[in-house]
């Protein structure tokens, strides 16, 4: 059956993601973000929203196995994010919105193949 649409969802606890981040240091970083998602004045806050991005791209289907690398999620000059190919160019069959409270971060994809 071939959907039209299909929806990722994922939620980071922000005290778990600061804890996993603490603990890989450098090494997970560098495994998860690249260098534009690591730009100077990122947050955790920030960083566990692009994570969640992520995960909930691999959620639509559209990613086979979840390489963190393989795709980034930076904002475009409205400051909204955007997945991105990592030859900078905007997967634009993928909407991402980012949402973070004092404890959560949380992002919804949407793949329109």
């Amino acid at each position: 059956m071939k959907f039209p649409m299909r929806i990722g969802l994922d939620l980071i606890d922000l005290d778990d993601f600061t804890k996993t981040v603490q603990n890989g240091g450098q090494s997970f970083l560098r495994q998860n973000f690249t260098q534009d998602e690591l730009s100077p004045g990122f947050n955790i806050q920030n960083l566990a929203g692009k994570f969640a991005a992520k995960e909930a791209v691999f959620k639509t289907g559209y990613l086979k196995a979840f390489k963190p690398l393989s795709i980034q999620i930076l904002n475009n000059e409205n400051g909204s994010p955007s997945v991105v190919s990592l030859d900078g160019v905007i997967i634009d069959s993928l909407s991402v919105s980012i949402t973070h409270t004092k404890t959560t971060a949380a992002a919804a994809v949407i793949w329109h193949p």
